[in-house]
């Protein structure tokens, strides 16, 4: 398990919406409970923006490390900074380097959000090679997860398309088109 890794960064700061007094329980091993504070930022993304997603990360995150929830807590909040909040749109090449970090870190990451982060890594500079060879990485690494599971064939054939789409990003990323 990765450590929580802080970035200092120049960028407007934003105070988080959630102060904890103490940190929730799960019923089950891995399921996060009611009372994280999540659910108050990315059930209202007319209310919100990535900026207070982004202060939940740096700020609440970190008093869940240790907890059975943890990984399923910090992936979902990295899938939750694309879809609804599209940081990758408008943040900079560092805040864009640093979530694609921590993706990079997690067991199992969302092929589709870390793919909406790798492309717009590469609109900001990176190389075709370092997109490839990062989604390369992300698809082996999610393969290694699934097979892990009890039923490793079954959750590879029903999350098998989003996971193909690392594979080809990874061999033909930009296409001739200029996407994936």
């Amino acid at each position: 398990m990765a450590l929580f890794n802080a970035c200092n960064f120049d960028s407007e700061a934003v105070e988080s919406p959630l102060k904890l007094t103490q940190v929730p329980q799960s019923k089950a091993p891995g399921v996060i409970p009611p009372g994280v504070g999540l659910n108050e930022i990315v059930n209202l993304p007319e209310q919100h923006t990535w900026r207070d997603l982004d202060a939940y990360y740096r700020e609440q995150l970190p008093a869940f490390y240790g907890t059975d929830y943890y990984n399923n807590l910090r992936e979902l909040v990295l899938f939750h900074m694309v879809n609804p909040f599209h940081f990758e749109k408008e943040a900079g090449k560092e805040v864009l380097e640093y979530y694609f970090n921590e993706m990079q870190q997690v067991d199992l990451m969302n092929p589709d959000a870390f793919l909406a982060v790798a492309a717009s890594l590469f609109l900001n500079g990176w190389t075709k090679e370092q997109v490839r060879a990062a989604a390369a990485d992300r698809f082996e690494k999610n393969r290694k997860v699934f097979s892990t599971f009890d039923d490793p064939e079954t959750a590879l054939k029903k999350y098998a398309e989003k996971h193909e789409r690392l594979k080809r990003f990874a061999a033909n990323f930009p296409n001739r088109w200029g996407s994936y």
